[in-house]
Order: C-alpha cells, then sequence, then structure tokens
C-alpha cells in the first residue's frame, strides 16, 4: 500500500505531457462509495463526497475495543506520519451510541490524528452498516459484524481499489519475529489473532519456525465471531494453540452464540486445551445489558449505570464460564478476565470477582493510553489489585507510538511485579 501511495505521487508529480499511469489506478475497481453523512470529532457535519478527488482510507472502530482497533489505528496512524499529505482517512465508529464526537475526539488524539486529514465519523448504526457491507464490502449484509483490522483504499472516483490487513497473522515471518522479539523480551504467553482463514493455515508454519530457534512460548489463539469454522476447518491449528481466547460477545448474536461459543468449547475439550473467556465492556452482550437495565429500573434502589455496567461484565464472564462446564469443558481448564478503561472500574470489577469465584484471573487495563499515561495506569490498577493477592497472568496493554516496539508492555510489566517484589 504505501509503495502504490508513493508511486502515485510521483504520477501526479511528473511533468511529462504524458505522464506515467497513476498506481492506484491500475488497481481492479472493485465497488462505488455512495455519499454518506455523519458528524466527526468535531462535532461537524461530515459528507462523504467531500473526499472525491482524494485517496483515502476507510476503517471501522469503536473507542471501546481492546484488541483488532488499537492495532489498526496505529498502523493507520503510521501511515499518516509518512504519507498525510498524500492520503486521507475515514474511520467510521461501530458503537455510535457511545462514541459522541468529545469521545471520539480524545480517542483520535491519542493516535495523533490530524483535523482535515482523519476523520472519525459517527452515524446511526443501520447507516453504518449500509456503508460497510454495500459501499465498501467488508461485511456480508447478512451478518453485520464490524470487528476486523481491515481497511479499504478509495481513489478519487469514489471507487473501492484495495482491501488490507493492519494485523496480518497469516504473515508468518512478520508474526514469526515479533513472537519471537516478545518472548526474548521476557513474555512467557503471547496472543495472537485469528481471524480469517489465512491467520489459522499460518500457525502451523509459525508455530514451527519458532520452534526451530528454540522458542516454545505458548501461543494463544484470539479468536472472535468465525473462531468456530476456523478452529474446525483448521484442525492444525486448534491442535497446536496453547489456548483459545473466546470473547462471549463476539462469538455471534441471538441464537447463534450458544450454538457457535459450543462449537467451539467441544474443540477445546477434544484438544484438552485451556480457554480464555474474556469479557471487554466495548463488546459486552447487548441483550443481555438491556435485560438488565430494565430489570435494574425496577429496583427500589437501582444501580448506578457504572455499577450496571461493571455488574454486566461480571455476570457475562461467569455464566459463559459456567455455560462451559456444562458443556463439559474442566474447570480447571478455564481463566477469566474482564477487561475496562478505567483504573477504579478494573479495580472494583476484580475484587468482585475475587469474592464470586475461584477460577483464575488474567489481569489487563484495555488500551490504558500512550507512554507516560498508560504506564501510570496499567501501574496503578495492577498493583493494587497484585498487592491484595488478585490475579494469576498480567498484560500491561499500552497503545503504542508508531516507532515503539510492542516490547514495551513485557518491560513494564516486568518492572511492575519487580517493584512489587512478586
Amino acid at each position: 500500500l504505501c509503495s502504490l501511495i508513493v508511486l502515485s505521487s510521483c504520477s501526479h508529480e511528473q511533468g511529462n505531457e504524458q505522464p506515467p499511469a497513476n498506481a492506484i489506478d491500475t488497481l481492479p475497481k472493485h465497488r462505488v462509495v455512495s455519499a454518506f453523512d455523519g458528524v466527526d470529532q468535531n462535532g461537524s457535519q461530515f459528507n462523504a463526497a467531500s473526499m472525491k478527488g482524494k485517496y483515502w482510507l476507510a476503517s471501522f472502530f469503536f473507542t471501546r475495543c481492546s484488541s483488532v482497533c488499537p492495532a489498526l489505528n496505529t498502523v493507520l496512524a503510521g501511515i499518516q506520519r509518512d504519507f498525510g499529505s498524500k492520503v486521507s482517512f475515514v474511520s467510521l465508529s461501530s458503537d455510535p451510541t457511545y462514541d459522541t464526537p468529545e469521545i471520539m475526539k480524545a480517542y483520535g488524539a491519542q493516535y495523533g490524528a490530524k483535523d482535515g486529514m482523519w476523520w472519525f465519523i459517527n452515524m446511526p448504526l443501520d447507516s453504518m452498516l449500509t456503508v460497510a457491507s454495500r459501499d465498501l464490502g467488508l461485511v456480508e449484509p447478512s451478518s453485520p459484524d464490524i470487528h476486523s483490522t481491515r481497511f479499504v483504499l478509495v481513489d478519487t472516483a469514489m471507487t473501492v481499489r484495495g482491501y488490507y490487513d493492519s494485523a496480518d497473522t497469516a504473515d508468518v515471518a512478520k508474526t514469526t519475529e515479533q513472537i519471537f522479539d516478545l518472548w526474548k523480551a521476557g513474555s512467557e504467553i503471547v496472543r495472537v489473532t485469528v481471524n480469517n482463514e489465512a491467520s489459522a493455515d499460518a500457525i502451523p508454519n509459525i508455530i514451527e519456525n519458532l520452534q526451530k530457534r528454540n522458542c516454545f512460548v505458548p501461543i494463544v489463539g484470539d479468536f472472535h465471531f468465525n473462531g468456530h469454522k476456523l478452529l474446525q476447518n483448521y484442525p492444525e491449528c486448534a491442535k497446536l494453540l496453547a489456548k483459545y481466547r473466546i470473547n462471549p460477545g463476539n462469538v455471534g448474536k441471538g441464537s447463534r452464540r450458544d450454538e457457535q461459543f459450543e462449537a467451539m468449547i467441544d474443540i477445546a475439550k477434544t484438544y484438552n486445551k485451556p480457554v480464555r473467556i474474556g469479557v471487554n465492556w466495548g463488546s459486552i452482550d447487548q441483550a443481555k445489558l438491556a435485560l438488565m437495565m430494565d430489570e435494574n429500573a425496577k429496583l427500589k434502589n437501582p444501580l448506578s449505570s457504572d455499577a450496571l455496567m461493571r455488574e454486566a461484565l461480571i455476570q457475562s464472564a461467569l455464566e459463559s464460564a459456567e455455560q462451559a462446564v456444562f458443556w463439559g469443558l474442566p474447570k480447571n481448564k478455564i481463566i477469566i478476565s474482564c477487561k475496562v478503561s478505567h483504573v477504579q472500574d478494573l479495580i472494583l470489577i476484580y475484587q468482585d470477582l475475587a469474592k464470586r469465584t475461584s477460577y483464575p484471573l488474567h489481569l489487563g487495563l484495555t488500551e490504558a493510553g500512550m507512554e507516560s499515561k498508560g504506564i501510570v495506569a496499567s501501574t496503578a490498577a495492577l498493583a493494587i489489585l497484585l498487592q491484595q493477592g488478585i490475579g494469576d497472568t498480567i498484560r500491561v496493554s499500552l497503545t503504542p507510538t508508531s516507532d515503539e516496539p510492542r516490547t514495551k508492555e513485557v518491560v513494564v510489566a516486568q518492572e511492575i511485579l519487580q517493584t512489587m517484589g512478586i
């Protein structure tokens, strides 16, 4: 993609009477993007028609996401830094109820988003799904689940010219090197995204390459909406991964949820794999939350909205764990995590979890922020819980700058433990 942007820029800058063909314009034409409206991070009206005449990258995000969205936006931030004068960015929120202009503005600032160059857009959910499926072709209309590291290249005539992935586990050499670097830095477990067939197919090769380098670090597969299909269709991937991470809010909706969740648990049983049931406040089951809100409103002393959200996360994790046990997964094969991005919420949730369950707990403040802000927030949250004897594994999740290695997270986690004498 970066090569295409450079070549396209050179094409525009040529002074010849017959300039060379624009590199982007030589790509296949996929579909035309219709005009759509929304509100940007500054509270201003945005119309996609204003992007005509520009090359731009379209993507989807939600600010409470702790997994694929930070990776995606870190990559986009690097492209903005290096090629911002040649390409623009339009990121559409898939959580419009929560992602207000003020929240999107603060979120964009974490990635150095520049006004007039990178727009974060809030629009009605049904309109956003139409753009995602009909115009950009990122999802099927019948299954509008948007949670992806992919982004789309659109040309000056509003035509889609390419699809790209910001976190491509399928890149065997690159992923192998990243895992090896994390292991050398001291990481004892490494989680990778397994979000498509190519990444599932790559897992055996990645593990083989690591073992050739005497690296036997356990690899955890992070699965989402299609995890049941990937585990079924790629048995070597299912067999070689050390653990599966399953988010109950992302395994499916409605009647599909239990069926797909059970399918993943069955495979974990087949290969004797542990499962981390990882609940996240950005992807909590909305039907469950709505039901709890209705019941809460009937109480004489209802919970506050924050307390209700914490309880919803805890219930989602514990109920999902009990479902897994009911389907035959041994209790000693289950780990639980409930990640949020605010320090006080994380402390209260895990203190409550520790009283209500004996399952091992994985601690982590989701995308705590960049540089010192993220380090201080993670340290404040984890130190209190660890001092109380809560937590079995930890992750320091920092929003990396474009030129900063992921190994910094490992170093910070080690220093927290060393400082506390653990």
